[in-house]
């Protein structure tokens, strides 16, 4: 792109990175001599290339000229994915386009990039061999640069390189067919490099290009796009597709499925907290009414740049919870609204709408074909069947998909067969086509189909497999048929189907009585069970009822007085055959008189009687699920029943009694929690054969645990946390395949059985919270395979010595193992009588044994034990699979030096611990390393492998007297010397907390507030002693003290790709971001006053170019960034921190500057480049400093440390 005055006058907003495609920034590069062709031939190739949905870069006319090529031109190049180079007679005369040809030649042959030539009015002999008017420019640029002849010598190469390639000569051809095929083939060659999310799918492509085009139209704004069309055309396949190729660009992104669906079950606020949890990659803040997930999406995520799909959306009441004011975030955000709704996404305002459209006929013959023959194109003889197939499918993906797999290795004359029933049914809609798939299913499976649109739609597999075979429908095979013939679909492990094959189910089920709602095979619609049961008009017809009523404030209006009005209680018995009843939300005053014997389902939500109905004979009961009932006790009957799997009673406060379980001889999970009245669960569940999982959690008036009687292999987990259990029954012992026994939290066990060395598969032991809890049997250690055991917050003081053997155990916490609840008792009973004897007091330390036999242990937590000097095992450091080890809040004075030898350890909390006054090395390997208030700590070393480190994170928040040691001036320094001591390409990113205000001098640029950019100078980019970035942040704690809670405090880093400015316009502001620093929350009332974090980020990531911007982010207000500052760090930055003396003393690293100086000369002083301040607004939007860095970066080699 040579001259300022050939150029088209518009430019093309760069491409957006995709996930595997995040180096091009253009699809195209146009090359040209503007006088030869600015205004014909390349002027129509420029607009073929736009109308094709491609983006181009043409430069700016504004650009400054000079004799030397513009470096942005250099850069689009090398961003671009194809070059077009139009040689024309004056192409050679010019410098620059020279310039421009012999960098994309060299593009062309390092990073593949394709080039097409084509020979404008000029012959590619005489561009080869540079003769005619080829040869005078040469000769005229040979004799400019008489001096440099090896330049000329470079654009010839490149002139005889390219003419070499294949091309395109408009000699006696018309232009536009040229540019038409030039369009076909760029066009070509991008569909086989588009990123693998669209792999597999048919005609996904040119769909995916149209969004995108239509999403990143304008790169400062913010966007919001609809994609509209009917059920099953891929509206949200296409936004999925878009979504994974461009999400790496955002600070934030969410993809929110089946908005519909799932606001209509649950309402808006599970959607409010799935949207902020994924954005903010955090558990997302309690909300409790749709009104406040407003405010908490306003107050979290203002400010940022997110992506947001917000998939099947038909009312306007979700997106006000979900997107009330899209003006809330950053500039660049995106968000894309799909919905069967035109009309709706207009009443929303959005910038632009794009109707999905069908298949063409080629596509739809590959989708078919798929489906039918299992490869692209139909076999011989089947072509016209297939085209008169697809005429009834009228380009419908869907419809494409299940007639294809209807017809999948069907005979000729079947498919003739066919295409003759479709020609009887003309002009039908998309339900018709649907409905022939449906009609050519057997009985079974159509009722299985019609179960499964109308009731087990999103349910597991396998539990609705077990409830249709007890219905008598095979469900294994059938199941298998209607995913072969692409009805319902099986995603980890749970039943789906697409919304137009569930409507045209439920449409079938609806033609069985028009009228009349009762006469009806299935119910599902509220209206239509709120008629059959007010109005009585049930039939024996009537198979199953599910009533998922919405929240009570998502009910409005006469269906919310429907829902509190009486009902008939005897309408039940017109229903005998009835399989299949849920009703979810819903309160009724009385109960059912009578239930069908047939239910193999039962789902109440607050069941309103205290009992079943007594002529209620449950035999071919499946699963009963009665929570928050008003259940005194579940009477069943007398008749054995064994088809019952599950009783689900959880949360029913007026349980008194459970039944009899040797009348339900194949249950297999029994769920009892939250029943806080109940006081025992009846005897016979010890002699029970088949359960797996039983859950007693929160029966707080629970005593004992029945006695069990012969060997139990079937139950897995058992889980008692909360019960008033004072101890296991001997035989506990029976339980042999127990994995999981969970005792939490309950007060009043004191004592563990011996006997409970017989649980020989148990892998899991929760002992956390029995505060009377003083011992554990000797015995345990027998325990093979026992992974994980937590005694945290019991009375324990010298675990068994067998413990510490178990060679499988991978995860032991010993947290809060203080004090007990008998020792406060025994301080109450001085207090009343103070002239009772007393007893010898007794230590409150935990004692530890040897812990090398411990080889599997991945996780110790030994926090809050009271440890004094000398109490953690000098054999600590044999643990060789520890991974994580917490000590804090601990009263030793120094550690074992074996703790280096923990060469696997990633995290090291030691935080509290007051009297801690010196560290010996630490292990190399740290990823996170904690002595936040440890105010005693003077010295401590590092270990002279601490290049490995992996993203590490030092925390020192009230290390006061470490700070202002001896010891400080060289272990900052050293930090950071011996991280850079490995490869480069190793180098992560990493942080430092200290006590302090004032950021050192040594940070050249500095700026008040939170946030600031810096401008990468070209030459660093390309340079490999440039390290990376390194920050500090000033941070003031007001009023902090009275906070006992926890602060999460990030650091966002907006990697910018080359901004290009053409009529004072700027694009390219997509911004890719990465949160750098330590993922640790802060203890707010544990800080005391300012400190200063230290951050680095590596230089590794410069294929995004020049533009940084570092942002500190909050929620606390009592938490403020008072300044921040960056330093570009080179070689010799490392070397002259040598030379860094305390930053808490003085504010300044000493020596480095002088350093710096010595590199660059007369160069201002500052990190590795000239410092000039451009501004207080950077790429964000936010108050912030800007720096440009534009000098050479120093040479210096790195001097051996």
């Amino acid at each position: 792109m040579a001259a300022a005055s050939s150029r088209c006058n518009t430019a093309s907003p760069p491409f957006p990175p995709t996930q595997n495609n995040c180096k091009w920034t253009y699809h195209v590069f146009l090359s040209f001599r503007g006088d030869d062709t600015r205004k014909n031939f390349t002027g129509h190739l420029y607009s073929g290339l736009r109308r094709s949905g491609l983006r181009v870069f043409n430069d700016d006319e504004k650009l400054e000229r000079g004799k030397e090529i513009a470096p942005e031109l250099l850069k689009a190049i090398e961003q671009s994915m194809f070059s077009v180079i139009v040689l024309s007679k004056n192409y050679a005369s010019s410098s620059w386009c020279l310039e421009e040809l012999a960098k994309i030649i060299e593009c062309g042959d390092q990073k593949g990039q394709k080039i097409f030539p084509v020979f404008y009015d000029v012959d590619p002999s005489d561009v080869r061999k540079q003769t005619g008017s080829f040869q005078d420019h040469f000769s005229k640029h040979e004799e400019k640069y008489r001096e440099n002849i090896d330049k000329v010598r470079k654009w010839r190469a490149a002139m005889t390189q390219v003419a070499n390639l294949s091309g395109w000569t408009s000699q006696n051809r018309n232009e536009s067919e040229i540019i038409e095929e030039i369009v076909q083939k760029i066009d070509y060659e991008l569909s086989q490099t588009f990123s693998s999310v669209s792999e597999g799918l048919v005609g996904i492509d040119s769909r995916v290009r149209v969004v995108s085009d239509m999403l990143f139209r304008g790169q400062n704004d913010i966007r919001l796009i609809g994609i509209c069309g009917m059920g099953g055309i891929g509206k949200s396949t296409i936004a999925r597709v878009v979504y994974d190729k461009i999400r790496c660009q955002f600070e934030g992104s969410c993809f929110l499925a089946n908005v519909r669906e799932g606001f209509a079950k649950h309402g808006a606020v599970p959607l409010q907290k799935q949207l902020l949890s994924e954005i903010l990659r955090e558990k997302s803040p309690e909300i409790w009414d749709p009104e406040k997930g407003i405010t908490e999406i306003k107050n979290r995520l203002q400010n940022r740049k997110v992506l947001v799909i917000l998939d099947d959306v038909d009312t306007l009441k979700q997106l006000h919870f979900l997107a009330v004011d899209w003006k809330w975030f950053l500039p660049g955000s995106r968000l894309i609204i799909t919905s069967r709704d035109k009309n709706l996404l207009s009443t929303h305002a959005v910038d632009g709408i794009y109707e999905a459209e069908e298949l063409n006929d080629d596509d739809a013959l590959v989708l078919l074909s798929r489906k039918a023959f299992k490869q692209d194109q139909p076999i011989e003889g089947y072509w016209e069947l297939c085209k008169s197939v697809l005429g009834h499918a009228r380009g419908l993906p869907l419809a494409a998909r299940v007639l294809g797999s209807s017809l999948c290795g069907r005979s000729m004359d079947f498919w003739e067969s066919f295409v003759k029933r479709l020609n009887e049914i003309p002009n039908r809609d998309v339900m018709d086509v649907l409905k022939i798939s449906f009609d050519g299913l057997e009985e079974l499976e159509k009722k299985l189909f019609l179960d499964i649109a109308c009731f087990f739609k999103g349910m597991n597999k396998d539990q609705v497999t077990r409830i249709l075979n007890q219905c008598g429908f095979h469900a294994n095979y059938g199941i298998q048929i209607l995913q072969d013939k692409s009805l319902i679909c099986v995603s980890n492990d749970t039943l789906s189907m697409h919304d137009l094959l569930q409507a045209m189910g439920r449409e079938v089920v609806r033609q069985e009585s028009t009228a009349e709602p009762g006469r009806r095979s299935r119910l599902w619609a509220s209206k239509d069970v709120f008629h059959v049961l007010g109005k009585n008009t049930g039939t024996e017809e009537i198979e199953s009822i599910a009533l998922d009523w919405p929240n009570p404030e998502d009910v409005e209006g006469t269906m919310q007085k429907t829902k509190r009005s009486a009902w008939n209680t005897g309408v039940f018995s017109k229903m005998s055959r009835l399989r299949l009843l849920r009703i979810r939300n819903a309160c009724f005053d009385s109960g059912p008189e009578y239930l069908s014997n047939e239910l193999c389902f039962l789902e109440w939500c607050n069941y309103p009687s205290k009992s079943l109905p007594s002529s209620f004979q449950p035999e071919n009961l499946v699963e009963v699920h009665l929570c928050y009932s008003n259940l005194r006790q579940l009477l069943l009957g007398n008749k054995i029943l064994d088809s019952l799997k599950v009783i689900d009673l959880s949360y029913s406060e007026y349980l008194i009694k459970t039944p009899d379980f040797t009348g339900i001889p194949n249950l297999e999970r029994l769920i009892l929690e939250g029943c806080r009245r109940l006081p025992e669960v009846h005897s016979s569940i010890g002699h029970h054969n088949k359960l797996i999982y039983v859950n007693l959690i929160g029966c707080s008036k629970l005593k004992e645990f029945p006695e069990i009687e012969g060997n139990k292999k079937c139950l897995r987990k058992l889980c008692l946390d909360q019960t008033s259990i004072e101890e296991l029954p001997l035989s506990i012992q029976y339980l042999v395949g127990l994995i999981s026994l969970s005792l939490k939290d309950c007060k009043k066990l004191s004592r563990l059985p011996s006997s409970i060395n017989g649980l020989k598969s148990l892998k899991t032991l929760h002992l956390s919270g029995c505060s009377e809890l003083e011992n554990l049997p000797e015995n345990l250690g027998q325990l093979e395979c026992l992974n994980e055991l937590d005694v945290s917050g019991t009375a324990i003081r010298e675990p068994p010595v067998s413990i510490f053997s178990l060679t499988n155990l991978k995860i032991l916490s010993f947290h809060g193992c203080v004090e007990s609840s008998r020792s406060t008792t025994n301080i109450w009973q001085r207090l009343m009588f103070p002239l009772m004897p007393r007893k010898r007091a007794t230590s409150t330390s935990l004692v530890l044994p040897s812990l090398s036999g411990l080889s599997s242990l991945t996780k110790l937590d030994l926090s809050n034990c009271n440890l004094g000097e000398g109490a953690v095992p000098n054999d600590i450091g044999y643990l060789s699979s520890l991974r994580h080890l917490d000590l804090s809040c601990n009263k030793f004075v120094s550690l074992p030096t074996s703790i280096d030898q923990l060469s696997g350890l990633q995290s090291l909390r030691m935080e509290d611990c007051k009297m801690l006054q010196s560290l010996p090395q630490l292990p190399p390997n740290l990823q996170l390393f904690s002595v936040n208030g440890c105010t005693s700590l003077e010295k401590m070393q590092f270990s002279s492998n601490l290049c490995k480190f992996n993203c590490p994170s030092f925390c020192f928040i009230n290390c006061w007297r470490l700070s202002k040691s001896d010891c400080w001036n060289n272990m900052f320094p050293t930090l950071i010397r011996k991280l850079f001591q490995g490869p480069l390409n190793l180098i992560e990113s990493f942080s430092v907390v200290i006590p302090g205000s004032e950021i050192p001098s040594w940070f050249s640029h500095q700026s008040e507030g939170s946030s600031l950019s810096v401008q990468t100078p070209p030459q660093s980019l390309e340079n490999d002693e440039w390290l990376g970035y390194a920050v500090c942040a000033s941070l003031e704690f007001d009023g902090c003290a009275s906070l006992e809670t926890y602060a999460d405090f990030p650091c966002w880093v907006f990697l910018v790709p080359m901004l290009c400015l053409f009529n004072g316009d700027r694009y390219g502001n997509m911004m890719s971001v990465f949160p750098i620093g330590f993922g640790m929350e802060w203890k707010l009332g544990n800080i005391s006053s300012d400190h200063l974090w230290y951050l680095f980020f590596p230089s590794r990531f410069k294929i995004f170019d020049r533009h940084v911007s570092f942002r500190f982010e909050t929620y606390w207000p009592q938490i403020k960034v008072i300044k921040c500052g960056v330093r570009l760090v080179y070689h010799q930055d490392v070397e002259g921190l040598n030379r860094m003396t305390n930053p808490y003393e003085n504010s300044t690293f000493e020596g480095v500057d002088e350093c710096f100086q010595e590199s660059v000369g007369s160069t201002m002083r500052g990190g590795g480049a000239l410092v000039k301040q451009l501004g207080h607004t950077n790429d964000v939007g936010e108050a912030s400093g800007s720096v440009s860095s534009d000098e050479q970066p120093p040479t210096k080699k790195l001097k051996q440390i």
